[in-house]
């Protein structure tokens, strides 16, 4: 027996589930796990209010005018936190106009056809048909819509419902698209039809690897509900008549944008054109409101007094009435109309909410993926239980002083010529002492993929500390390559000059309307072998104009070849290479002036600052946009010595022998050239017509005694 279940309610229990498990996944944030003497998020907020709960689970959190009128407009510095001082996270939505719903009635086809088709474009469609019977509309109701369930995880169809009405034919009662997307949950699969009873087909058709074989139900709607509304008097700056007009100026609340204005007047019949500008610091002079107002007593309902605007930016809303010849309106009094807006969050217990003094940067919570998705709105129009809130009073944590005045002070030296290059940078922190640098692809190219040897230092040559918010942005990195003919279609070759970067994905650009082919992508970093990144069909309809992406999951390369399969067909006309480049962000605590980032070394360890520690924080302060100048040659840089290998080792060892081995054969040259004779004798020269020997000629011809010699020469005689 078939199985036939109401989506409704498990979409709302599969919301709760996911409430709940990203409350309890979220790291507690309390003043505890911050650094020592450093506030949390808590401490930069000026006000709270209690939030009280009956029992546990998904709350609705109305925030009223006191917490409007005192918040950023986009509730960036608007803070929910548990009994332990948990940061909560929480979906912003629009209070709703409620629907009420009925239980679902299952429906039961009486017919089903399922059917395999080609496409005009030679594609394999599923084309399935049910027929269904509606009953009689349950009193209070509007009418019926069909609820499609079914097990497929992603899907999309487009549908059609005939009204098969015996005697004059079918009629059409419905069109569009039923869908269901995975990453982040976006899904629509309610027909809406507002028909009573009857017999209807209901025809589904579509690509995709199965039949959908959907389960259907009924579910009976009622009369919306209107939306709660936020009502704020303004007040009257000035009020000037001329030339046939009431010109009024109100004070606009900074953190009420309203979504109309509502005016009253003791003047009872009157027919006025009514405009508003928005005027004042932070927006150029604008309309953003025209209509008309009127009211006739004596015709039952014949009164309209509201004005809808578009969204307000400036301090002041100027109201021009246009009088002519009448007299002004009298009593004339204008509200401020907000669609009141809620925060959805998963609570155990009672709550603070903690607001104001615009400190801090929109939360990013996980949870904000579903607004302004149907899953939001359906959501929001549940009938969630709502919190109490109480009147707002003075937040006794508040910390006036910059959020990040203790880590404003310099770190150790830094060895500025250990780093191939350099950006100059100039810093403008906001009120909390934080400044932003965005990194581009160009500077990844210099860095080491885990950012290591990064750093930012003062004129000093002092670092200072900074954070990393990784795939922060996206560069898009544009490369026009030629085409070379390859022996399975066109090869086309995108190069980084600057060297290998992480690469997100490729988007493929070409004026061709119709595009269905193969493709193989290849990566390559210098001299290294070439790596296949991905392979799969670049494929877009004639009446698409989306572009042809292909994922590559944040690959390294600094060199892309594409291959495209043509086939018969005609190579791509006017392609492109886009490769979306992930790039992070640099949360630098420092005071105004001029830096230095310096970049590249792949042998120095990756820096370690206690602002880690206080991660959220950072993160959630306003930044001041940084100045960095062009990435250049370090001039401080001295490369490194190379390191001495084996064969530079035995080229010194045979250098160091030799010189051994010719001081040893100099040496011994040397001793070999000692004069002949008897040792210890020394070779005299003999003067001209002299006798060799030691003994000189005496007058007569004999020997003369030598003093020195006590023999002289008598042994001789």
């Amino acid at each position: 027996m078939t199985t036939h279940r109401n989506t409704a309610p498990t979409t709302v229990l599969l919301l709760s589930l996911a409430l709940m498990l990203s409350t309890l996944g979220m790291p507690p944030t309390p003043a505890a796990a911050q650094v020592p003497g450093v506030g949390d998020t808590a401490s930069l907020l000026p006000r709270e209010a209690s939030v009280r709960i009956g029992a546990a689970g998904l709350q609705q959190i109305p925030l009223g005018a006191a917490v409007l009128t005192e918040s950023h407009p986009d509730l960036r510095d608007v803070r929910l936190f548990d009994g332990a001082g948990n940061e909560v996270p929480w979906l912003l939505a629009a209070a709703m106009p409620v629907r009420p719903t009925v239980a679902a009635v299952a429906l039961v086809p009486t017919e089903a056809t399922q059917e395999l088709r080609e496409s005009e474009f030679q594609r394999p469609t599923h084309y399935e048909s049910f027929v269904v019977e509606l009953p009689a509309v349950p009193t209070g109701a509007t009418g019926w819509d069909i609820v499609l369930a079914t097990d497929e995880q992603e899907l999309t169809r487009r549908y059609t419902v005939i009204e098969v009405v015996d005697g004059s034919g079918p009629i059409q009662r419905g069109e569009g698209t039923v869908f269901r997307f995975l990453g982040p949950l976006r899904q629509r699969l309610t027909i809406p039809l507002g028909v009573g009873a009857g017999t209807f087909a209901v025809t589904l058709e579509g690509e995709g690897s199965n039949y959908l074989t959907p389960t259907f139900s009924a579910m009976a709607t009622r009369p919306r509900t209107t939306a709660p509304t936020v009502d704020v008097p303004l007040t009257i700056e000035n009020v000037d008549h001329e030339g046939g007009e009431t010109v009024l100026t109100f004070r606009r609340p900074r953190g009420l944008v309203p979504s109309k204005i509502q005016l009253r007047t003791s003047t009872t019949t009157f027919h006025r054109r009514v405009q508003v500008r928005d005027l004042g610091p932070g927006s150029e002079a604008r309309d953003i409101g025209d209509g008309v107002i009127y009211r006739i007593p004596e015709l039952d309902g014949a009164a309209e007094l509201d004005v809808r605007l578009g969204p307000a930016q400036g301090d002041l809303l100027q109201v021009r009435i246009a009088d002519g010849d009448a007299q002004a309106l009298e009593d004339l009094r204008v509200t401020a109309v907000i669609e009141q807006p809620i925060l959805i969050a998963h609570l155990e217990g009672d709550a603070t909410l903690r607001f104001g003094g615009g400190r801090l940067r929109p939360p990013r919570y996980d949870l904000q993926r579903l607004a302004r998705t149907a899953l939001g709105r359906d959501l929001a129009r549940h009938e969630l239980p709502q919190a109490d809130v109480s009147q707002p009073r003075p937040n006794p944590s508040y910390d006036h002083r910059p959020a990040l005045g203790w880590a404003m002070h310099p770190g150790a030296d830094v060895e500025s010529f250990l780093y191939r290059s350099s950006r100059t940078l100039l810093l403008d922190p906001g009120i909390e002492g934080l400044s932003r640098v965005r990194l581009t692809a160009e500077d990844l190219a210099a860095l080491e993929a885990t950012l290591s040897d990064l750093r930012v230092a003062d004129l000093a040559g002092h670092q200072w500390p900074y954070l990393v918010e990784e795939d922060a942005a996206n560069e898009d990195v544009v490369r026009y390559p030629d085409r070379e003919a390859h022996e399975d279609g066109s090869e086309y070759v995108a190069v980084f000059a600057a060297g290998d970067v992480p690469v997100e994905r490729v988007t493929i650009r070409t004026t061709a309307a119709f595009v269905d082919r193969d493709f193989v992508l290849y990566g390559q970093i210098g001299e290294e072998p070439e790596e296949e990144l991905t392979r799969g069909r670049l494929s877009r309809r004639p009446d698409s104009d989306d572009e042809l992406h292909i994922a590559t999951r944040g690959a390294r390369t600094q060199r892309l070849r594409l291959v495209v399969h043509d086939g018969g067909d005609a190579p791509l006309p006017d392609l492109e290479i886009v490769a979306g480049v992930p790039v992070p962000d640099l949360y630098v605590a420092a005071p105004a002036g001029d830096y230095r980032l310096l970049l590249g070394n792949p042998e120095v360890p990756a820096p370690t600052y206690e602002v880690r520690r206080a991660r959220e924080l950072m993160l959630s302060v306003p930044a001041g946009e940084a100045q960095p100048g062009p990435l250049l040659s370090n001039p401080d840089y001295l490369p490194p010595r190379r390191p001495l290998h084996l064969e530079d080792w035995l080229l010194w060892a045979v250098l160091i022998l030799s010189i051994l081995v010719l001081a040893a054969l100099t040496l011994r040259a040397t001793r070999n050239e000692t004069p002949e004779g008897t040792p210890g004798e020394t070779a005299q020269a003999t003067p001209e017509g002299g006798q060799e020997g030691g003994q000189k000629e005496g007058p007569e011809g004999g020997p003369v005694s030598d003093p020195a010699d006590p023999a002289g020469g008598a042994a001789d005689v």
